[in-house]
């Protein structure tokens, strides 16, 4: 039922944001879906152990939140074609794809796969320390002041940089650095074994939550 729930989401959306893109559409549902179920208690998976984002995703849609998420993730279709030839896609699977000629072998830099503008936060294997880049755009309150806060992932440590956001005017863009130093010893990660977090920003009235998910496998 995830589907017909999301895609509904994704009209209601449309209808009151039409210029927004695919991008800027999923980025409000993600920020913004809840982390409780109905009762208010913490969603559980099949075992009824608390559910991690590889079984809940960012958390259950919230369409009037959606609504008025405060900040977007926005990305286009550049930013995708960059992601693509980061995985490791050359040209001709690219052109496939996007219709560019030549597009990965045109590029002076190729950034990380972590560095898409996306709602989340994801590195496969944290080996020491990795720094990603974000960028939100303020769709809220022209002038406000939007405040850190983090859930660390087990045996890591995340530092956002600048840890508090202004602006003045809508449609305004901010970038931060997320920081993610391992602290946990080779020994004590087992083979694909995950750990999750979050980062929320705030301001007062919206709360913008990114998940964090990183990989200890070595």
């Amino acid at each position: 039922m995830a589907t017909p729930h999301v895609a509904g989401t994704v009209a209601l959306l449309k209808a009151i944001h039409p210029k927004w893109s695919p991008a800027a559409l999923k980025s409000a549902i993600m920020t913004t879906a809840k982390t409780q179920d109905n009762e208010n208690h913490r969603i559980t998976n099949l075992f009824d152990k608390p559910a991690a984002p590889f079984s809940t995703g960012s958390g259950l849609v919230n369409p009037v939140a959606a609504a008025n998420p405060g900040l977007i993730y926005d990305a286009g279709p550049v930013d995708y074609s960059l992601f693509l030839c980061s995985l490791g896609y050359g040209d001709t699977e690219v052109e496939i794809v996007t219709g560019e000629i030549n597009f990965c072998s045109r590029q002076k830099r190729i950034p990380s796969p972590s560095d898409l503008n996306y709602p989340s936060v994801s590195v496969g294997n944290l080996i020491k320390t990795k720094t990603i880049t974000r960028t939100v755009t303020n769709v809220g309150k022209a002038v406000s002041v939007y405040k850190v806060t983090v859930e660390a992932p087990k045996g890591v440590k995340v530092t956002i940089t600048p840890s508090t956001l202004s602006f003045n005017k809508m449609q305004q863009t901010k970038s931060f650095k997320i920081q993610l130093q391992r602290t946990l010893s080779v020994d004590g990660a087992s083979p694909e074994s995950y750990v999750f977090g979050s980062f929320t920003w705030s301001d007062g009235v919206h709360k913008v939550r990114s998940p964090i998910v990183v990989g200890h496998s070595q």
